[in-house]
């Protein structure tokens, strides 16, 4: 039989296991998910792994869940993309959580914008891939280019400077997914790329002094067209801001013939322009138009 002082130890032992529980048991984890961008998740389920525990995430992708448990695994999941914490209750006995998660990987369907820095351009990106985009732009930027001209008894070599081109360019994103994976900002195409572009140089008398016509003592430029590889680097500041830097090289498509004149200005002689051309920009730009 039971003494009731022994009784009494017996309560006052499961009144305190049961207050201790209390204490360290029931605890709140809230926050806020967002994607990758940046931009809230409305409608993502937060529940307790293994459990019945759930809720869902508001328009402004906050969400708040209590739960009984000491220390447990928090899952986040939204159209098909999950991920796992793990939380320990302090003495506070609320957890903070603002996961992302990489819902939208892959580049932007359009990005339309300006940049300034070792030039000005205003550019269209469209994705043809999910890593791959097709960009036109319209740059003022100064390409030097190494001409080399030889023709009857003249020959000449000399470096040019280009203050406008038009460019039409393949990109392929090689670390998107990376950097998604690694909870860093993708929008607006930031990250790492190779480039295929080809560049039309409009013949310029303003910023050159290279006699092409030795007996005519002109400088009138031709137009080139140029193959360029690059590779580059794109980051976004914000929602709207970006930095991007460019280096590549490349040469003439097609060979430019060049004639040469005589006294009669007649033509007597014709020869091939060899181009090598260097390019390498950093810019600052605004997104003006990015989904």
């Amino acid at each position: 039989m039971i003494k009731k002082r022994h009784l009494k130890k017996l309560s006052l032992v499961f009144l305190i296991g049961f207050m201790v529980f209390d204490v360290w048991g029931q605890g709140t984890v809230k926050g806020y998910i967002r994607d990758e961008f940046g931009k809230p998740i409305a409608g993502a389920t937060v529940a307790v792994k293994g459990t019945t525990i759930m809720t869902l995430s508001d328009e402004y992708g906050v969400y708040e869940l209590l739960t009984s448990f000491k220390s447990c695994s928090i899952s986040i999941s939204y159209n098909g993309k999950s991920k796992t914490l793990p939380v320990l209750f302090d003495n506070n006995q609320v957890v903070v959580l603002n996961p992302v998660l990489s819902i939208r990987k892959g580049v932007e369907k359009n990005l339309f914008g300006l940049q300034v820095g070792t030039g000005l351009n205003i550019y269209n990106e469209k994705r043809l891939t999910k890593d791959e985009t097709w960009r036109i732009q319209l740059e003022a930027t100064l390409i030097p280019v190494f001409l080399n001209y030889d023709a009857y008894e003249y020959s000449t070599s000399g470096l040019l400077l280009y203050p406008f081109n038009v460019s039409s360019e393949l990109r392929s994103y090689f670390n998107l997914e990376k950097r998604s994976s690694m909870n860093k900002k993708t929008q607006g195409n930031a990250g790492n790329y190779f480039s295929l572009a080809l560049r039309y140089c409009p013949g310029s008398t303003i910023l050159n002094d290279f006699n092409l016509d030795y007996s005519r003592g002109t400088n009138n430029l031709p137009d080139i067209w140029l193959i360029y590889p690059s590779l580059g680097f794109r980051r976004t500041i914000g929602n709207s801001f970006n930095v991007e830097f460019m280096v590549g090289a490349g040469t003439n498509i097609v060979d430019f013939k060049i004639i040469s004149y005589g006294n009669n200005f007649e033509p007597i002689s014709a020869q091939w322009l060899n181009v090598i051309a260097g390019y390498a920009s950093l810019k600052f730009g605004w997104n003006l138009i990015s989904h």
